[in-house]
C-alpha cells in the first residue's frame, strides 16, 4: 500500500442488506418529485395529443388546507410557436403560466415553468421571474404539476370535446403577464 493511503473497509453484502446502519436514512428517488409519480404513471405514456385548451384541475392538498379554495380548479393553455402560456385557478393562487418551451411529446420529465400571480383572498401577488414550478405532460390530456409558493402539488385533465384551438389568444395573456409586472405592491 502507497504511503499515507487509508485502505476503503471491506463490506460484506448479503441479500438481506444487513450491513446498512439502522439509522439509515430511507431511500430517496434520485429525481427531485420523483416520488409523487404514482405508479401508472411510469407504464407506458399515451400520446401528448392536443396541449391548447381547458383542463380540469385537483389539488388535494390545496383542499384539504383551505377548503374554502373549494375543488373546481382549472388550467387553460395557449401555444405560441414553440412557447406555451397559460392561465391557472388553483383556488390558493391565480394567475399566469409561462414556459420558454412547449413539450413536443409525452414524457415523466418536469417541463419547467415562471408564473406570476396573486393569492386570493389577499392584497399579496407575485411577479417577477423568481416565482416557478414544472408541469409533466403524461399524454392523453393528463398533466401533474408542482408550483413552489406553498409547494402545491397539482394534476389535471383535458377536457374532452374541446377544439385544438384554445380559448384564449396569447396577446391576451402577454398583455396580462406585463401588467402583473407593472403593478407596484406585487412581490
Amino acid at each position: 500500500m502507497a504511503r499515507g493511503r487509508i485502505p476503503a473497509p471491506v463490506v460484506q453484502n448479503d441479500d438481506n442488506h444487513s450491513n446498512l446502519s439502522e439509522d439509515s436514512p430511507p431511500p430517496y428517488s434520485e429525481y427531485y418529485g420523483e416520488d409523487e409519480i404514482d405508479k401508472n404513471d411510469k407504464a407506458a405514456l399515451a400520446p401528448l395529443g392536443a396541449l391548447n385548451g381547458r383542463y380540469d384541475i385537483s389539488s388535494p392538498y390545496v383542499t384539504n388546507e383551505w377548503p374554502d379554495c373549494g375543488s373546481d380548479f382549472e388550467l387553460d393553455l395557449t401555444i405560441s410557436g414553440s412557447k406555451l402560456w397559460g392561465q391557472s385557478d388553483l383556488g390558493l393562487i391565480e394567475g399566469l403560466i409561462y414556459f420558454e418551451e412547449r413539450p413536443r411529446r409525452s414524457s415523466n420529465k418536469t417541463v419547467p415553468f415562471r408564473w406570476r400571480g396573486y393569492e386570493t383572498g389577499e392584497n399579496s401577488g407575485f411577479a417577477g421571474d423568481r416565482n416557478e414550478g414544472w408541469i409533466r405532460f403524461l399524454g392523453g390530456g393528463r398533466i401533474k404539476g408542482y408550483f413552489d409558493y406553498q409547494r402545491i402539488y397539482f394534476q389535471g385533465q383535458r377536457k374532452s370535446g374541446q377544439r385544438t384551438k384554445s380559448g384564449i389568444d396569447v396577446s391576451t395573456l402577454q398583455s396580462k403577464w406585463d401588467k402583473f409586472e407593472e403593478e407596484k405592491y406585487w412581490w
